[in-house]
């Protein structure tokens, strides 16, 4: 790969990286939503007699939202691992660059 060409690869990385971390962030912010949503629900609950079925009903609502949290969660910790590989590969493009910049300025000193 050519230094212009490894050049480009490491930008679209670096912009591919940044979607990846809004991405994260917003997931995180849904995930702080949901886990707040429990929080009203479950205190709403906890004043209610344990047999009322309307306590039945938050219990079963909360865990549905227990459960898309741990979705979320794990879509969470795959987009973690990209953003990881990600820093991995730019880590070795800009060894490349910096090879190619050497052999190029070696090159041209020479002549």
């Amino acid at each position: 790969m050519g230094l212009a060409a490894t050049s480009a690869r490491k930008y679209m990385l670096m912009a591919y990286s940044m979607n990846i971390n809004y991405d994260l962030q917003q997931i995180a912010q849904s995930r702080l939503r949901l886990l707040s949503i429990i929080d009203k629900v479950y205190a709403a609950s906890s004043s209610l007699d344990p047999n009322n079925p309307v306590v039945q009903e938050h219990e079963k609502f909360i865990s549905r939202l227990q459960s898309q949290d741990k979705r979320i969660a794990l879509m969470q910790e795959k987009m973690k691992q990209q953003a990881e590989a990600i820093k991995v590969e730019m880590t070795g493009l800009d060894k490349m660059i910096s090879e190619g910049i050497k052999q190029t300025f070696n090159y041209v000193g020479q002549a």
